[in-house]
């Protein structure tokens, strides 16, 4: 009869258990941090972010690999205007996590509003390396190729990222602006009329249509877009400017009319 070693055995079967719960402890601490991750993003929602950013803190403190508190640590750094602040917690996510496509395409959000123009668009070009189908990366490195003046690249992203959500006025609205910038009215208008088809509140879009018209001569459509537009907003002064633009752009259609009239009368039968 064999006679069993019982330290050996209680020792490999306390190595056993021991490495088939090698993640106890991580599940632990990240089931301590969650409900303090969950209380910061209410607490986000409601405004209330000097509280929500306690939470987050808990939640890291907590757990200290939690890649989601750190991004959206960063995120609400973001919209407290803390550039700095949100760069740092951003740099934190991509220690631990540098496939995250999205928090590059925030880390050039926070450059370009540091100014840091090139090391915005080396971000953005991270975050659609990454990932092909982030439309805002696309949108936002478009954004900034047309600050460069690089309108070939601008069109480019700016074109992915409409083909990649068509449905959103943000993005048609956008292609449009370049090609009116660059003088190519046509297209302009087509991504403009886009633009309020997919959001007719977009007081924007109508006001770039409006010019569009102008510009091409189509005043008749470029009045009715600027009264569209001067039904979106309400302030009191900007109001009495586009009201101006309506008589200028009527004015305009009248003299084309009499010029045309002119060179009529001028033609012998």
């Amino acid at each position: 009869m064999a006679i069993i070693n019982i330290s050996k055995t209680l020792f490999f079967l306390s190595f056993v258990l021991w490495a088939g719960c090698g993640g106890c402890g991580k599940n632990e601490k990240l089931e301590k941090a969650e409900p303090l991750f969950q209380k910061g993003l209410s607490l986000e929602r409601d405004g209330q972010y000097s509280s929500a950013a306690e939470q987050y803190q808990l939640a890291i403190a907590a757990y200290p690999e939690y890649r989601d508190a750190f991004f959206q640590m960063g995120n609400l750094y973001e919209k407290m205007g803390l550039a700095e602040k949100a760069r740092v917690e951003y740099t934190k996510v991509i220690e631990l996590d540098p496939g995250f496509a999205q928090v590059y395409n925030n880390l050039g959000n926070v450059a370009g509003q540091l100014g840091e123009l090139d090391a915005a668009i080396t971000a953005y070009e991270k975050a659609v390396e990454l990932d092909r189908s982030l439309a805002s990366a696309h949108y936002n490195l478009g954004q900034a190729y047309v600050l460069k003046r690089d309108f070939s690249k601008a069109e480019m992203e700016l074109k992915y990222a409409y083909e990649l959500v068509p449905h959103d006025s943000k993005y048609a609205l956008a292609l449009g602006m370049l090609y009116a910038t660059q003088q190519k009215l046509s297209d302009a208008m087509v991504y403009l009329q886009r633009s309020v088809t997919n959001d007719s509140t977009n007081a924007q879009a109508y006001y770039q249509l409006a010019m569009a018209y102008k510009n091409n001569k189509q005043y008749d459509e470029a009045a009715k877009f600027l009264e569209k537009y001067l039904t979106l907003i309400t302030d009191f002064q900007e109001q009495n400017i586009i009201r101006g633009k309506i008589r200028e752009i009527n004015l305009l259609k009248a003299r084309e009319k009499l010029a045309n009239s002119q060179k009529r009368s001028t033609i012998i039968p």
